[in-house]
């Protein structure tokens, strides 16, 4: 082992309050993919109905132009929604925060290995990944232990998913 990997390898056991760090990192996880995709299929629905209104403005002014761009945006914005299925997506986002908060209030009392496989199972629920918001969850959630020494550095992409999640 070189000198400078000594410092990163632990070598002392995990504990429930580390355990309970992880849940809390997978509940902010959650809710910010959560919300992403929530307000992702809020601007889908709002182009489709936006794109109705106009198409319905271009039928009553006989606008081509309108009517057709206004199709175009509602047919873009369909299939999109049910490409990327954010309403689904931020359903199983919601159901697995739930789940993980509710384990961290029967933590304490569980002891750690209980606490772990009941973890382990939630966190085989079918839910998205977006890897550009895993760092935002985990300074969120080390902050919120008042451990805000531990804060990383955010890049551009991960400024920016934050700000929209």
């Amino acid at each position: 082992m070189t000198k400078s990997n000594e410092s990163t390898v632990r070598t002392d056991e995990r504990t429930l309050y580390e355990a309970k760090g992880d849940a809390m990192y997978s509940v902010r996880y959650m809710i910010l993919q959560e919300r992403l995709y929530a307000r992702i299929a809020g601007t889908f629905k709002f182009a489709s109905l936006f794109g109705g209104s106009a198409a319905f403005a271009g039928l009553i002014t006989a606008s081509p132009l309108v009517t057709g761009t206004s199709g175009l945006l509602i047919t873009a914005s369909t299939v999109l929604d049910f490409v990327i299925s954010p309403e689904r997506k931020a359903l199983q986002c919601a159901e697995a925060k739930r789940k993980f908060q509710k384990l961290l209030r029967k933590a304490d009392e569980m002891d750690l290995a209980a606490f772990d496989r009941r973890a382990g199972k939630i966190s085989m629920i079918n839910t998205p990944h977006i890897e550009s918001l895993r760092l935002p969850a985990y300074n969120d959630s080390v902050r919120e232990r008042g451990r805000a020494d531990f804060v990383q550095p955010l890049t551009r992409q991960e400024r920016f998913m934050k700000s929209i999640a």
